[in-house]
């Protein structure tokens, strides 16, 4: 059965990851981010606490989170691949050019 108040602690942590990439100003951003960092350690304890369910087989789900995983990160690289060509070629930049320079040693 799935703990609905650790989804949302979960969805907090989130949040709060994404705080500490954000750039806010002066003392408060640098309070913000001090104070965002514990989001990080208990962001991944909560998801291996999901990983592990009583009924379940650890290493099918370990797999199976596995490729989830790696299903995101090939959507979100072209998402972003696409995305960056896109803002090249809105700067006036030749997007040639920059796929040229990614792929040359």
């Amino acid at each position: 059965m799935r703990n609905k108040s650790l989804d949302a602690v979960k969805a907090i942590a989130a949040c709060l990851v994404v705080c500490i990439h954000v750039s806010f100003p002066g003392q408060v951003g640098q309070l913000v981010k001090v104070l965002a960092r514990c989001a990080v350690p208990f962001f991944f304890m909560v998801s291996g606490y999901f990983c592990y369910y009583q009924n379940c087989n650890a290493s099918k789900r370990i797999l199976s989170k596995i490729l989830h995983i790696m299903k995101l990160f090939a959507v979100s690289v072209v998402f972003y691949f696409i995305w960056e060509c896109f803002m090249k070629a809105w700067n006036g930049e030749r997007v040639w050019t920059w796929i040229k320079g990614l792929v040359s040693t």
